[in-house]
């Protein structure tokens, strides 16, 4: 109320104003809710994070709000409409650039300049997803173990094989392991194999490969030789036995041999080369300690596990020298004196010599007697001697 006099002492009219003193802070926002964080776990991920790289916050509206109030969220104002009141809150896009924790911060104005309270949440961004790998492997084994990478050691991880899904485990050291025995038996063939990895903000990563499984005998292996024992008699002799004391065997690879496949002979690995496979054997050197028989036995394995059928020969190693011969007598010298007389040569001018054979002979034995070869028949051996026609030119020894 206002009134005035001058000085004559003139009184003017009055003149009155009312205003109303408010003071008090205004109750204008509630609590912040974010309706993309789906499952309400603080953790905003790929899949809750919209196209347009931002997520919604809802700001409640507090009692004293109305419309016209304006909530300014995190910079950016925002005016109440008459529908953000019949809602009951406003709604804010939070951009977002990177993961990591992001603070929502809400304050208001009212028509009458009364501020707020501050209001605050923080939601973390994470929208990284896990990287988990499984490479294409070939196997023997119809319920095989299964293992890959995954660089999330929180990350659940699920292998997809035929459309079932089962359960694997992460080991925590950058790898994870599908236990042998866990999947069905598979038949021979390709079969895809899907794995995903989820991490605890529920980002989802995911690999494939195909596993094969081939159970089929594989035919690696086929006859052994050796090409020392050069006559094939299958007796190893001091002539052919090589001087570091071993002789070479030969193992024939088969149709399903391939490089890289590891053939055993007596207990020493030797791992097919592109020469090997082009030889289509492999050399093994056989050492020899004795005299006597030697197995050579041979069996592969694949890159898939496979075992070939094992495959064995048996040489005998004979290196002492032949007791192939006896004595030499000459039958035609009838009284034994060392002389051969014209009645004791033969009217062809010749004379038969009897060479005895030695314990070690054998039919084929080939006898060599003053340069004609006379090769050991059953008889012979029977009779224990070749006979040797020995012709004379003249008198003499």
């Amino acid at each position: 109320h206002a009134q005035a006099v001058d000085s004559q002492g003139h009184i003017s009219s009055p003149t009155d104003v009312t205003v109303t003193v408010d003071t008090t802070a205004a109750n204008l926002l509630g609590s912040i809710t974010v309706p993309d964080d789906l499952n309400a776990d603080g953790i905003i991920n790929a899949s809750e994070l919209g196209t347009d790289g931002s997520f919604n916050a809802r700001v409640a509206l507090g009692p004293d709000a109305a419309v016209g109030t304006v909530v300014n969220v995190n910079g950016t104002d925002y005016t109440v409409s008459a529908t953000d009141l019949g809602n009951g809150y406003i709604t804010a896009a939070i951009p977002v650039t990177a993961d990591g924790p992001v603070t929502i911060h809400a304050q208001a104005v009212d028509a009458q300049g009364n501020i707020s309270s501050p209001t605050d949440v923080t939601v973390t961004l994470d929208t990284t997803a896990p990287t988990v790998a499984l490479s294409d492997v070939t196997t023997n084994d119809s319920t095989p173990e299964l293992t890959g990478t995954v660089n999330d050691p929180a990350a659940t991880v699920v292998v997809t094989v035929n459309g079932v899904n089962y359960t694997a485990v992460n080991n925590g050291n950058g790898t994870w392991t599908l236990a042998d025995n866990t999947l069905p038996v598979l038949t021979d063939g390709p079969h895809t194999v899907t794995v995903t990895a989820t991490d605890p903000a529920g980002n989802v990563g995911t690999g494939s490969a195909v596993v094969t499984v081939d159970t089929a005998a594989a035919n690696l292996l086929g006859p052994i030789t050796v090409p020392d024992d050069l006559n094939a008699d299958g007796i190893i002799n001091a002539a052919e036995l090589g001087t570091d004391g071993s002789f070479n065997a030969r193992v024939a690879l088969g149709p399903d041999a391939v490089v890289g496949t590891v053939v055993n002979v007596n207990g020493t690995d030797y791992t097919v080369n592109a020469t090997d496979l082009g030889n289509g054997y492999i050399t093994a050197a056989i050492p020899v300690t004795a005299d006597g028989p030697i197995t050579i036995h041979a069996q592969a394995v694949d890159s898939q596990g496979h075992i070939s059928s094992p495959t064995d020969v048996i040489v005998t190693v004979d290196t002492l020298p032949a007791n192939l011969l006896g004595a030499i007598t000459v039958p035609d010298d009838l009284n034994a004196d060392g002389i051969i007389n014209a009645s004791e040569l033969g009217t062809d001018g010749s004379f038969n010599a009897r060479v005895a054979l030695g314990p070690d002979a054998a039919v084929g034995t080939v006898v060599n007697v003053n340069g004609t070869d006379y090769t050991v028949s059953a008889t012979d051996l029977g009779n224990g001697y070749i006979t040797a026609a020995i012709p004379v030119t003249a008198d003499g020894p």
